[in-house]
């Protein structure tokens, strides 16, 4: 779900479910992560830039 459209597609989302935000280079997913918990969702977490997780997941 992109950035711009959050804030009116968030009703999509289950509230329960965990959620990690993730771009390309961590800027939006910071965004996100402040709209949704805005919206009353807890269990998100800002996962920074797409390619910083995934060097990270590989090496575990």
């Amino acid at each position: 779900m992109s950035l711009g459209t959050i804030r009116e597609r968030y009703v999509e989302l289950a509230p329960a479910k965990t959620y990690i935000t993730v771009c390309s280079h961590g800027l939006r997913s910071v965004k996100a992560e402040h709209i949704l918990k805005e919206k009353g969702f807890k269990k998100v977490y800002n996962g920074g830039a797409w390619n910083d997780l995934q060097k990270s997941l590989e090496k575990k």
